[in-house]
């Protein structure tokens, strides 16, 4: 059995990284398991079963988790070997920062978030040091080739908040910054769709919009239709009712906050298919995070990147 441990700072992207290794690894017939280590809380072994992958979860509560690790290594071995797994993968965030959850002589990989800063590697310490490869993530939205090509929905210059608030919970107040730096125009969707695919454009090169106006656009000469490979970003439900109808709402409010509700609701796929005839999930982040509360510090990051870009 080949052993190889995954490092980097929390919320980098390891597990979809990971997710991706072995999904490779085991179309070549390598049958690949996890272990994923953290210290209070975790979910991503529920990720790895949707997978399909061997997985099995450890927290290491008040311990540190590198230490954690150090003494787990033995019965995660041994789990690997009950499982028989060709390929056994290690997950950790290094929360220490002074040790390294790698291994001697056991390849290792550290994973490093685009948007973490430009200090990020020298406060990354041995994880990042002692590493035999380095993966770069999230770099998507927020690659410099971009700047002043993206196009968002929204008005009155500030863009719908949906996509910035899912930048800010994913990558922070950096992920926000990043995405300004290449919004070149904020427009509504109608008035967008007649420029795309045009050579006198004059919104943008990308043009992030809601599924139904991306299926207008499928078609057009010169564009092309991208849904996104992990899952679409889905709107908040807002339930509201008037005064004194609470007998009258009774069965849809027993019904949308029932198991039964919350379970639709969460394995609901969005009705427009891709290029390969799928349907389009939505994400899971959509589904596990409060948005609301961050829609005053959101907008107020996007008031002023946009100012100090124009």
């Amino acid at each position: 059995m080949k052993m190889l441990t995954f490092a980097g700072a929390h919320a980098c992207g390891k597990t979809s990284v990971i997710i991706k290794t072995a999904a490779i690894l085991n179309e070549t017939g390598l049958k690949t398991g996890v272990m994923k280590l953290d210290c209070i809380f975790s979910d991503d072994d529920s990720l790895y079963r949707a997978a399909g992958i061997t997985n099995i979860k450890m927290i290491s509560g008040n311990v540190c988790p590198d230490h954690f690790f150090a003494v787990s290594v033995p019965q995660v071995f041994e789990w690997g070997l009950e499982n028989r797994l060709d390929v056994l993968i290690t997950e950790s965030a290094g929360l220490c920062g002074r040790c390294a959850p790698h291994i001697r002589d056991i390849p290792a990989v550290c994973v490093i978030d685009c948007l973490a800063g430009i200090s990020a590697p020298a406060k990354t310490g041995p994880m990042l040091r002692y590493a035999d490869h380095i993966i770069i993530t999230k770099a998507d939205l927020a690659r410099p080739a971009y700047r002043d090509l993206v196009c968002l929905i929204g008005s009155g210059g500030l863009p719908d908040p949906m996509l910035p608030i899912y930048m800010y919970h994913r990558h922070g107040r950096e992920g926000v910054k990043a995405l300004c730096r290449n919004i070149r125009t904020v427009a509504g969707p109608s008035s967008t769709i007649r420029y795309i695919g045009k050579e006198q454009n004059p919104y943008g090169a990308i043009f992030v919009m809601p599924a139904l106006f991306a299926e207008i656009c499928r078609g057009k000469q010169n564009a092309r239709v991208i849904l996104p490979e992990s899952g679409a970003l889905a709107e908040p439900v807002i339930y509201m009712k008037k005064a004194g109808e609470e007998n009258t709402t009774s069965r849809i409010e027993a019904f949308l906050f029932s198991g039964r509700g919350m379970q639709t609701a969460s394995s609901r796929m969005m009705t427009p298919a891709d290029d390969h005839g799928g349907a389009i999930p939505i994400d899971r982040f959509c589904r596990t995070h409060l948005l609301y509360p961050e829609l005053e510090t959101v907008a107020a990051m996007l008031k002023m990147y946009l100012a100090d870009k124009g």
